[in-house]
């Protein structure tokens, strides 16, 4: 049996920050993983709060057994907040940014690593993130030359006092980080950009969509059965980044010869 969540989160209360196209995104991804028939499980706006979130996290993860591909998608903000335990060479943990963020906070990488550590020998797990992992200025503007919004939260949106003042100079990120570890060999991560980058979220053909779920789904489409993850990841890299979308996706982790989905 093979399992997806998919999320989606455009309204983010007493942020201002709320998005348009991660709802569509999470739909789109849905609709995909029925066709290759995935039993799929969905969160959107209201619905994916940060408990509602790491419950589904650990459901998916633990039930699925050896032999069980678990495909976790998420378009909404990212942000990030300063790593305390010191596991972070670049000084920060990268997380996903819930409904609830005003009063629930964040979901860092290292909530995420504990729950994929849960599962069972033999469970292939892939990460879908449509998200910004790395900025310092509102992802509400404006942006000249790209066409779309950023998906980035600064957090200064949601933490308080000096700690929100203790942002992280981008010259000390390596494009070469990536928001999730992998867990001992199981996890495949899709990322939307590079973590100095950000994630757009943008309007094709009178439709919201992200720029990097649009063009995802856009390639995979074009993938004979026997595409692997590495031959879709190159497609989806001959329309990103563009003049239009200065975003470089990552494709990180073990299994990325392997089949698509398979």
């Amino acid at each position: 049996m093979n399992y997806a969540l998919c999320i989606g989160i455009n309204n983010y209360p007493g942020s201002d920050m709320d998005l348009s196209g991660c709802v569509n995104d999470a739909r789109d991804w849905a609709r995909m993983f029925r066709a290759r028939e995935f039993s799929v499980a969905t969160l959107y706006d209201n619905k994916a709060t940060h408990a509602s979130m790491l419950k589904a996290f650990k459901g998916i993860v633990t039930k699925a057994v050896a032999g069980d591909i678990v495909a976790i998608q998420y378009s909404g903000h990212g942000t990030y907040i300063k790593d305390t335990s010191g596991d972070e060479a670049d000084g920060r943990d990268e997380c996903l940014v819930p409904y609830d963020i005003m009063t629930a906070g964040p979901i860092t990488d290292d909530s995420l690593y504990n729950i994929f550590k849960m599962k069972m020998r033999g469970v292939k797990i892939i990460f879908i993130s449509d998200s910004c992992h790395s900025g310092t200025v509102l992802r509400a503007f404006d942006l000249g030359g790209s066409k779309g919004k950023k998906k980035f939260m600064p957090p200064g949106t949601f933490l308080k006092g000096s700690v929100a003042q203790e942002e992280i100079p981008v010259e000390h990120v390596s494009e070469d980080d990536v928001a999730f570890r992998d867990t001992e060999g199981v996890l495949l991560l899709f990322a939307g950009c590079q973590d100095i980058q950000y994630s757009m979220d943008a309007n094709f053909n009178g439709k919201a969509n992200g720029a990097f779920t649009y063009f995802a789904l856009k390639a995979l489409k074009e993938m004979p059965e026997s595409a692997t993850y590495t031959q879709w990841f190159k497609k989806i890299r001959t329309y990103l980044p563009s003049s239009d979308y200065d975003q470089a996706p990552n494709l990180y982790g073990a299994g990325m010869r392997s089949k698509i989905f398979a």
